[in-house]
């Protein structure tokens, strides 16, 4: 059971990162080309209107996607799905009334930026991505990425292939509305194909409230989180305009495009560790095999992005991106620090302990947002970046919560992760130091004094090779 389990995640994971690498290659591509078409004003308006959006857009979701992928199956399962995508469809059109009216104070406190009318675009694309949440929670629960991960490449050559034509011929950011449009209608359709269920409206009063009771409570924490991403466009936005919003959102994206196996594994944890959710200890044994797997992979990936982008950021980019370089291991440090503890809070929402991550999202949003608000007016956009260092020692309270979630009777640690979180640790500082010197680099590499360490990623390596290779029989 538990090889099974294991082969079928690396398997289902290493299609969603096949599709994250094949995203970057697209994503960066058209990243390039609307950047040198739009410069930082203009992808920084786009990249504003997304941020509010994408807010907007996770409160409408009222954490129903994430209830359809934790509930177990049964002959209910259709009222159900039916009952969800009636309230998503509902949630998106009183959502998307919500923010339209709010949004002519966003774009005053800004200054007037032209970033409304993108964003009452973006709005009307709301009830789309609403209802593709539920042939998508389907797909994931039974661990089917290879048809997501089919459907999510050809979303991103529709999203960049109508943005960036539409934006070189004179469309500028509004092409790139009109490509997540068409991206989203893909997207539906397609997964909906797929997924092979009925396209039913329902609402079942049971289920709603079931639905709503967990959904909320999970969504509640999200919300929380989520809360950093709207520091960009309104407190960047306010103190240096859309082109600043540029620079710090060109600095995310490329991080996200390097950490594509953190996306990976946040996708692929919450269905594989709901299964082990009534076994703490070899779900404690998961996190810390999953911890130490995603920062083999994602940390090099990090540590080469910050000694290499300064150097051709400007020849990819053009020079009017040069902000990008201060703030970047900044930013690729705390994505790190993230990887290291992002299978701890799958584990704390698998077992229900939605409140434990809600204490650590609070926390860690605390210290960033108040971060921001003080270092972003005296130090510019690279104090979002160092906003991000301040944040740091937040991750200690979801390590605590969790190990006190699966603290044995005897109170130890089943699965103890020191060496793990040692090399996390390190990792991170390597990769801030290159904000001041390459050589901070040489850091990264210090945990592998310890044979434990060496032994330990040998065996990372070979479960993955075992898993990637077994028959589907196993």
């Amino acid at each position: 059971m538990a090889a099974r389990l294991r082969h079928s995640a690396i398997r289902g994971g290493a299609f969603v990162a096949g599709r994250q690498a094949a995203t970057l290659v697209v994503g960066l591509a058209g990243t390039i080309a609307l950047t040198r078409l739009l410069g930082p004003a203009g992808y920084g308006q786009f990249a504003a209107a997304l941020a509010l959006v994408t807010y907007a857009g996770s409160v409408a979701q009222l954490g129903l996607n994430a209830w359809l992928v934790r509930r177990e199956a049964g002959e209910t399962m259709p009222r159900a799905l039916a009952t969800a995508r009636t309230l998503l469809a509902g949630s998106a059109v009183c959502v998307a009334a919500i923010g339209a009216l709010v949004l002519p104070l966003i774009e005053q406190w800004l200054g007037g930026v032209g970033v409304r009318p993108l964003a009452l675009g973006l709005l009307a694309v709301l009830p789309l991505q609403m209802l593709l949440l539920v042939p998508l929670a389907s797909l994931e629960r039974a661990l089917r990425f290879r048809e997501v991960a089919f459907a999510e490449l050809v979303g991103q050559f529709v999203l960049y292939g109508i943005g960036v034509s539409l934006a070189a011929a004179g469309a500028g950011p509004v092409g790139l509305v009109v490509g997540l449009a068409a991206q989203q209608l893909w997207l539906l359709t397609r997964l909906q194909s797929v997924s092979g269920l009925p396209f039913a409206f329902g609402l079942d009063a049971g289920m709603a409230r079931e639905g709503l009771r967990y959904g909320v409570t999970y969504a509640a924490t999200i919300w929380v989180w989520q809360l950093r991403e709207l520091v960009n466009p309104l407190i960047v936005g306010r103190w240096f305009g859309v082109a600043g919003v540029g620079q710090v959102a060109l600095a995310v994206r490329l991080v996200d495009a390097a950490g594509f196996m953190k996306a990976a594994a946040w996708r692929l944890s919450l269905p594989a560790l709901a299964r082990l959710q009534r076994e703490p200890a070899r779900l404690a044994g998961a996190v810390r095999d999953g911890m130490r797997l995603q920062l083999l992979t994602v940390g090099p990936a990090f540590l080469a992005l910050v000694l290499v982008g300064p150097h051709v950021i400007p020849y990819l980019f053009g020079a009017r991106w040069d902000g990008v370089r201060d703030v970047l291991p900044y930013i690729a440090a705390g994505g790190l620090a993230n990887a290291t503890y992002n299978l701890h809070s799958s584990a704390l929402y698998a077992l229900g302990r939605n409140g434990k991550v809600t204490l650590f999202h609070l926390v860690h949003v605390a210290l960033f947002v108040a971060g921001a608000t003080v270092l972003v007016p005296r130090f510019g956009v690279v104090g979002v970046g160092f906003a991000e260092m301040l944040a740091l020692p937040s991750y200690f309270v979801i390590y605590a919560c969790f190990r006190d979630a699966v603290r044995s009777a005897d109170g130890t640690m089943p699965a103890p992760e020191g060496l793990e979180r040692l090399l996390g640790a390190c990792l991170v500082v390597a990769v801030a130091g290159c904000a001041w010197t390459p050589w901070a680099a040489l850091i990264a590499g210090v945990p592998f004094l310890w044979t434990a360490v060496r032994t330990a990623s040998r065996e990372s390596a070979m479960q993955v090779r075992d898993a990637l290779l077994a028959r589907e029989s196993d």
